[in-house]
C-alpha cells in the first residue's frame, strides 16, 4: 500500500475501516472514507491518513475503542490534542485550553510578546560572567546578530530582549573577543 511515508511494510486491520501501517521511515493509521467522515472537520485529514506520533490521537479521540486497542490512554489523547492542536480542540470539543496545557499556545504567546525583540536560538558560554547569544530579530527571518549577555540574564529557554539591551556583534569571533569571553 502506498502511504504518505512511503511503501507500507506492514498493514494491520485494527477494526473495520481502520488500518495501521508501518513503513521504513514512519507509520500511522489509514481510515476509510466512512470512518474519516466521522472525524470532526477541525481534525479531519484529507485522504484519511493520521501519522503515528501525534495525529493518531485524533483517531483515538474519535474512536475510543481504536485508542484502547492501540494502547493509547484517554488522558494521553486529551493531553496530546490540547498540546499540539489547541485551536482544533476548542472547535471540536467546545472546551478551552490554557497555555499551561499547550506548547503551541505558549509559542504563540512568546512570538507575540517577542515582536520587535531579539530572540535567542543558540548560545555559547565558558562558565564566566558572559554568554554569547545568537539571536534573530522577531525570532524568524529578520536580521541576525551575536550578543554578549551577562550570564545572570541568560536562561536555557529562548530569551527575548529589546534592541540595545546588550552589545551586538556581527560575528561570533567579535563577540568572543568582547571582554575576553
Amino acid at each position: 500500500m502506498k502511504t504518505p511515508w512511503g511503501k507500507s511494510q506492514t498493514e494491520d486491520r485494527i477494526v473495520d475501516g481502520v488500518t495501521r501501517v508501518t513503513t521504513a521511515s514512519h507509520g500511522g493509521v489509514k481510515l476509510d472514507r466512512r470512518r474519516n467522515a466521522a472525524v470532526h472537520p477541525a481534525w479531519r485529514q484529507k485522504g484519511g491518513w493520521y501519522e503515528e506520533d501525534v495525529h493518531i490521537c485524533v483517531v483515538a479521540y474519535t474512536f475510543p475503542v481504536v485508542g484502547e486497542l492501540l494502547g493509547i490512554l484517554p488522558r494521553t489523547v486529551e493531553c496530546v490534542l490540547k498540546n499540539y492542536y489547541p485551536h482544533q480542540w476548542v472547535r471540536a470539543t467546545g472546551r478551552g485550553v490554557t497555555a499551561a496545557e499547550s506548547r503551541v499556545l505558549r509559542e504563540e504567546a512568546f512570538t507575540l510578546a517577542s515582536q520587535g525583540k531579539w530572540v535567542s536560538s543558540a548560545a555559547w558560554g565558558n562558565g564566566c560572567n558572559t554568554v554569547i547569544v545568537f539571536a534573530v530579530l522577531d525570532g524568524q527571518g529578520g536580521p541576525e546578530g551575536y550578543f554578549a549577555v551577562p550570564s545572570t540574564d541568560y536562561h536555557s529557554v529562548p530569551i527575548a530582549f529589546a534592541d540595545g539591551a546588550y552589545p551586538r556583534f556581527n560575528t561570533l569571533h567579535e563577540a568572543r573577543a568582547h571582554r575576553g569571553v
